[in-house]
């Protein structure tokens, strides 16, 4: 899927390889496809840009606008675009084909959905197109701090995840699903993270990463999953994505594994928590009540376990079993074991985890502080 970074490179490419060719025909809607958009007729594309000269390739956001004399043409994420040389024979399926007076050809190509609109300037009303011009690039100076954090505002956006909050309503238009990853990761924040736990510092460091992140992204030439005008796959190498499922994370080592909801903690989650802070065994308590431990064994707790594990949690800290501290590399808190064994074979929670396990280090997270910890309204289940 073209995103932000990749517009900005087709769109470059589109200016150095495109500007000053004159149209020879255009065939819209060769190979039907259900989810392939148009502007009005398709039928009609030939006749609007048919003998037109390209003048430049621009983008907004993830799409991609080639401006051809009075017409033009815009081009949303899902639509593959190929640029042809004299000679180079086009593919025999395609949504859209511009041939050129010099043989050449350029053709965009839908696979699970894309736009391919062609409109007089100025006339088309489409949401997403207008919000993509309106709002700043955050390849640009405009897009700043103060900027940001008014994006922050407003109770609706505090109880977004971080995730939801980047990639949807066109907050900042081209940035989705596929660049979002790496964003994360390297703001050091879990997609789940509700943006109202986020501390100053980590605003500042998701800032920070959304500017530098897709900055590289564009200067490399777009994600190492996806390709350019010429077929060519960017330079930019991703941290999180199809091509890094079951690779050693760069961080810590341990297998980077895909997860099926990104609001559950990984393995991987586990094993930097474990290695940096040299706990032998770890057990995670998720705000989704997802128990794992480092087996791999995976339990879903009810309401019931939930606040019979928060009393237990409780007691333990109360009593100087667990010693609970902030993990600067997760932005959560971990408690630790600090002298005795815990076991949990306390009361029904015997039935419900291995018999016997003894847990060196627990995960509750995130919040933004200890009085907060346990005042989380998603945990509290009445009074301890």
């Amino acid at each position: 899927m073209i995103e932000l970074p990749e517009a900005v490179t087709i769109a470059e490419q589109v200016g150095t390889a495109l500007t000053g060719k004159r149209i020879k025909s255009v065939t819209a809607n060769h190979s039907p496809h259900k989810f392939a958009w148009f502007y009005g007729d398709p039928g009609e594309y030939d006749s609007l840009l048919r003998g037109q000269t390209v003048e430049n390739g621009i983008s907004w956001g993830g799409l991609v606008e080639i401006w051809v004399g009075p017409a033009w043409i815009l081009f949303g994420d899902g639509v593959n675009l190929r640029y042809h040389p004299a000679g180079e024979k086009a593919p025999a399926k395609h949504q859209l084909l511009i041939e050129f007076d010099d043989s050449s050809s350029l053709s965009g190509s839908v696979q699970m959905y894309g736009g391919l609109w062609a409109f007089p300037a100025g006339q088309f009303d489409n949401r997403y197109y207008l919000v993509a011009q309106q709002r700043p690039s955050p390849l640009t100076d405009t897009f700043d701090y103060p900027y940001f954090e008014s994006l922050l505002a407003g109770q609706k956006v505090q109880s977004l995840s971080a995730k939801a909050f980047l990639a949807t309503e066109q907050r900042i238009p081209g940035l989705g699903n596929g660049v979002l990853q790496d964003i994360l990761w390297t703001a050091r924040i879990h997609p789940k993270r509700k943006v109202a736990t986020l501390s100053d510092e980590e605003v500042h460091a998701l800032f920070s990463s959304v500017k530098s992140v897709l900055t590289q992204m564009a200067e490399e030439g777009g994600r190492d999953t996806e390709r350019d005008l010429y077929g060519c796959l960017g330079g930019y190498k991703t941290i999180l994505s199809r091509k890094t499922a079951g690779k050693p994370c760069p961080a810590c080592g341990s297998a980077n594994l895909r997860a099926s909801c990104p609001a559950r903690l990984t393995r991987l989650d586990l094993q930097v928590a474990r290695e940096s802070m040299e706990f032998d065994c770890a057990l995670v308590l998720n705000h989704d009540g997802v128990f794992r431990i480092p087996a791999g064994r995976e339990h879903r707790a009810s309401v019931g376990d939930v606040a019979k594990w928060r009393r237990l949690l409780i007691k333990a800290i109360h009593y100087g079993c667990l010693k609970p501290f902030k993990d600067p590399w997760l932005g959560s808190y971990i408690c630790s074991k600090d002298a005795k064994p815990f076991k949990l074979i306390h009361g029904s929670l015997k039935d419900t985890f291995p018999p016997r396990f003894e847990v060196s280090s627990l995960f509750w997270g995130p919040s933004p502080s200890m009085p907060d910890l346990f005042s989380n309204p998603l945990l509290h289940c009445g009074d301890v």
